[in-house]
């Protein structure tokens, strides 16, 4: 990578950990987008943010470990190694179809996201079916195989439990740093060790996602938290459509 890729990893990343920060979601739905924006490919993207995120998660999960629902975690975590290898077959298909499709799918995967988080507002419950802890784990190691995103079925998974903010976040940030490992043995297995430099890149950004802790943690503190969620879909929405319309935009 020349420095300048670097760069624009280090600001995607930077900008992702802000606002999965403050708001408790969005790492993969802001990071990869914007890494394959800058040219670089869906699992090279996916890559980097997974080292850079397992920094945060990490970090977080330790910090809020007593927070975290373990029994119903690790369960929906082992449904998502299951479907992980799948996903990641999928990834390396879709980015065989070139830049152009690649950005276009990334791009309508973010917008799917937003619209159903903002269409689907389950019902909090105290305790919710084995079911769908089985159906938000397939398709969030699904997804987070196919295009590094599998946040949007567990956060609605998270949002129809009756938790406080902290059990939420907790619970988020538990299921994305056990989801990580699968995803890379299964790019390490289908694409090679190469992969594994783009990994290291991600845990190299360390500095960078500690800033964007700092940043995140700042924002939350000052801005009432209705008011971080519209500014992070306004940002999404952009992101979305950037993808979207880039074959056009570009002519």
């Amino acid at each position: 990578m020349t420095a300048f890729e670097v760069l624009c990893a280090a600001g995607a990343v930077w900008i992702a950990t802000t606002l999965q920060s403050a708001v408790g979601f969005g790492m993969g739905l802001v990071a990869i987008p914007l890494i394959v924006a800058a040219g670089r490919t869906l699992p090279e993207a996916v890559a980097i943010q997974l080292g850079a995120s397992a920094l945060q998660t990490g970090l977080a999960t330790y910090r809020e470990r007593a927070q975290v629902p373990w029994r119903s975690g690790l369960f929906i975590a082992a449904v998502q190694w299951l479907f992980v290898p799948l996903g990641v077959w999928g990834m390396l298909q879709l980015d065989r179809t070139g830049p152009e499709h690649v950005n276009q799918a990334v791009g309508a995967s973010v917008m799917a996201a937003l619209l159903t988080r903002l269409a689907v507002h389950p019902a909090a419950h105290h305790s919710v079916p084995r079911s769908w802890g089985i159906a938000a784990g397939a398709t969030g190691g699904l997804l987070a195989g196919l295009v590094g995103m599998g946040g949007p079925p567990l956060v609605l998974y998270a949002m129809a439990h009756d938790w406080d903010e902290r059990r939420f976040r907790a619970f988020l940030w538990s299921q994305f740093l056990m989801a990580w490992p699968p995803v890379v043995i299964a790019m390490v297995f289908l694409q090679g060790t190469r992969i594994l430099g783009f990994v290291g890149l991600g845990f190299a950004l360390a500095p960078v996602v500690w800033l964007g802790i700092r940043a995140g943690g700042l924002l939350s503190s000052r801005w009432k938290i209705a008011t971080l969620h519209r500014a992070a879909h306004a940002l999404l929405v952009l992101i979305a459509v950037r993808g979207l319309l880039g074959p056009w935009l570009s002519r």
